[in-house]
């Protein structure tokens, strides 16, 4: 199904399922970010990250910073 041309209809009912789907947090996660887009406000996705999301991230680049990674290649070899 070409997604450009679906109907009002279809698109609510999708939205509709896919929403009741979603766990709680998700779910304000969701609406805040609907809200944000409907009050035609810049989202910077890193607000929309929880504390730890934004602490893992930044260790991750604080590890990368200090030369703590893998090649991709060698991971790939292994694996």
């Amino acid at each position: 199904m070409n997604k450009e041309f679906i109907n009002p209809s279809e698109i609510k009912l999708q939205l509709f399922r896919f929403i009741d789907t979603l766990p709680e947090k998700r779910l304000h996660e969701f609406y805040n970010l609907l809200i944000l887009k409907q009050e035609d406000q810049k989202i910077d996705f890193w607000d929309l990250l929880s504390d730890w999301e934004k602490e893992d991230i930044s260790a991750g680049l604080s590890d990368l910073d200090n030369g703590k990674y893998k090649n991709i290649q060698d991971v790939l070899a292994k694996y």
